[in-house]
């Protein structure tokens, strides 16, 4: 039986550092000239006070509104991401200082620790006994919480249906309070990633069973996390202050209040950043040198290659079960060009920084110990080959296959969050495929209504892309080869790769698996039914107003920073 208590993390095998071509010091304006921090940031001068203080306002921002104040109601990362300032997780990434980059360690959050049996189906959960829910609530979280939030995302309470996340939860048999402060959850099969599956802020939020009667989580947020929703404007902003009974507390949350604009294009972003009034900023390479140079002091991190991003084939068209348009749609992208273009990879080394041009395969480049790198020499060069820019070869597969033809490309407007370099990726996929005979024309749809609920799920015409956060390497695996029930991953009739895929979710032994999830990846590529795509893989950073303390010291992946690194920053005054 493996225990794993408040006091320690659930740790991955042992990870070695990637992105070894960080920023090359001293080569641009000298306020970047700073020390390295353990967490692979860059930062401006030494706080000029000896600790933390409490108090004071972070202004935030978001590119749009979540979808919904209810966490289950789209499986979007808007949605996680909201949802993550204000309902607890049973665990949650570790962040600090101590923690490497692109760590997926888990530690409690609600659950105070977890005993897992020898044969890891069985979860004993137990809770922390100081959760307490948010006002109007006066009572503290219990195991029935946590069996109602998990029967709310499967849909099996009265009117209600499950959440699109509920299929990332499939392994899961019961779910089942033991007495007032544990929880057990058995699973069909064994999940070598559990913890960091209920880790995931799209998966798992624990709701107060009074949700759905007491009051409506569409229009009222009651939680337990360490931010309360004070305000809510739709298209301007969400103001939170701090729980001053958090469980992870008392001195924790440091800020008094955040609030999170919604800013919803980059120039603005930027601008109101170098301006003052936004206390961060996702940075393009190409603005990074003005940032640098205009904000005495700013706090640089650079983001780890993540996420993975795929290009998909519709299910609704028969053409693309022939493997030759598959590989003609990857060789007709040229990786490295899309990089420089989308986050201007170019202009960073003309002003001195050393750039690596990492290419995502079904594993992001952040994973490090699970990616295998396809210009290195442990990736099949018969696999590799696909991945690399070949035009010539790609139009004789398409004249192989039948001739050039014309479809579609949908995409995500800009509430979808993604950013500019996502949007220059649409671009230019429309360019390559058009110069070896598929004539593309590009559809740019609303992300909460139309994008998300009805492309995302199969419904759409030639081809569509989407980038996937996930905190845990398999469940890119299992997304796109386990669930059956999503129309586009599911049509894929492999039963060989899918019973492979089904062996590596039963691992146990921690090396096998990484070994295992390393060598399918030369398989996927050679059937290449979805496309890896270069979103998340370039060279980004974030940038923090010199005031932010803490910052570039707490860094996590995906969506549940809210709370596992923001309640650790605090303001210089």
């Amino acid at each position: 039986m493996t225990t794993v208590a408040a006091d320690r993390t659930f740790r991955l095998p042992n990870r070695r550092e990637f992105l070894q071509g960080a920023l090359a010091l001293g080569l641009t304006a000298a306020g970047l000239a700073a020390c390295r921090t353990e967490s692979g940031g860059e930062r401006g001068p030494a706080p000029a006070s000896a600790g933390p203080r409490r108090g004071g306002t972070f202004q935030s921002l978001a590119a749009a509104d979540p979808p919904s104040l209810d966490p289950y109601a789209s499986g979007s990362q808007g949605q996680a991401e909201f949802s993550a300032f204000s309902y607890s997780r049973l665990f949650m990434l570790k962040a600090g200082p101590d923690v490497p980059r692109g760590s997926l360690e888990v530690v409690p959050d609600a659950a105070e620790s977890v005993d897992v049996s020898p044969d890891g189906l069985t979860y004993t959960v137990h809770l922390r006994k100081n959760v307490a829910f948010h006002p109007p609530l006066d009572r503290a979280l219990t195991a029935e919480d946590v069996v109602f939030s998990w029967n709310r995302l499967t849909g099996k309470l009265p009117g209600t249906t499950p959440s699109v996340r509920a299929e990332d939860i499939q392994m899961v048999d019961t779910v089942a309070a033991v007495d007032q402060y544990t929880v057990v959850f058995r699973l069909k099969n064994p999940y070598p990633f559990f913890l960091q599956k209920l880790a995931d802020p799209k998966v798992f939020f624990i709701m107060p069973k009074e949700a759905g009667t007491a009051f409506n989580p569409a229009e009222k947020v009651v939680g337990s996390g360490p931010w309360i929703l004070q305000e809510f404007v739709p298209g301007k902003l969400a103001r939170f202050k701090r729980h001053p009974n958090w469980h992870l507390g008392p001195d924790r949350p440091y800020i008094d209040e955040v609030v999170v604009n919604v800013v919803p294009e980059y120039a603005t972003q930027l601008s109101q950043f170098l301006g003052g009034n936004l206390d961060w900023v996702v940075v393009q390479g190409p603005d990074l040198k003005r940032v640098v140079d205009t904000v005495k002091g700013v706090q640089i991190y650079e983001r780890p290659p993540y996420p993975l991003s795929v290009l998909n084939f519709s299910p609704r068209e028969a053409r693309w079960e022939d493997e030759r348009l598959r590989w003609a749609v990857s060789m007709a992208l040229d990786r490295d060009a899309m990089l420089d273009a989308a986050y201007g990879l170019k202009e960073l080394e003309n002003q001195g920084f050393k750039v690596n041009r990492y290419w995502h395969t079904h594993i992001p480049a952040a994973f490090s110990e699970y990616w295998v790198d396809p210009k290195g020499p442990e990736m099949d060069p018969e696999a590799a080959r696909y991945l690399h820019y070949n035009p010539d070869e790609a139009r004789r597969l398409v004249q192989q296959a039948g001739g050039g033809f014309s479809t579609e490309l949908h995409f995500a407007a800009a509430n979808s969050r993604y950013g500019e370099p996502y949007r220059i990726m649409s671009e230019l996929i429309v360019q390559y495929l058009g110069r070896i005979g598929i004539s593309v024309r590009a559809i740019e749809e609303d992300y909460n209504s139309v994008f998300i609920p009805q492309t995302a799920r199969g419904e759409f015409n030639g081809l569509m892309w989407i980038p996937q956060t996930r905190v845990d390497p398999f469940a890119y695996l299992e997304t796109q080869y386990l669930i059956t029930t999503n129309k586009m991953y599911g049509r894929w009739n492999d039963p060989p790769l899918r019973e492979r895929v089904r062996q590596i979710q039963g691992l146990v032994d921690p090396n096998r698996l990484r070994r295992e999830i390393r060598t399918i990846q030369n398989d996927l590529l050679k059937k290449m039914y979805v496309v890896p795509m270069q979103y998340g893989a370039g060279l980004t950073f974030t940038a923090y107003q010199p005031r932010v303390r803490n910052a570039v010291e707490y860094q996590t992946f995906g969506q549940g920073w809210p709370a596992e690194c923001l309640p650790y920053y605090w303001l210089e005054k």
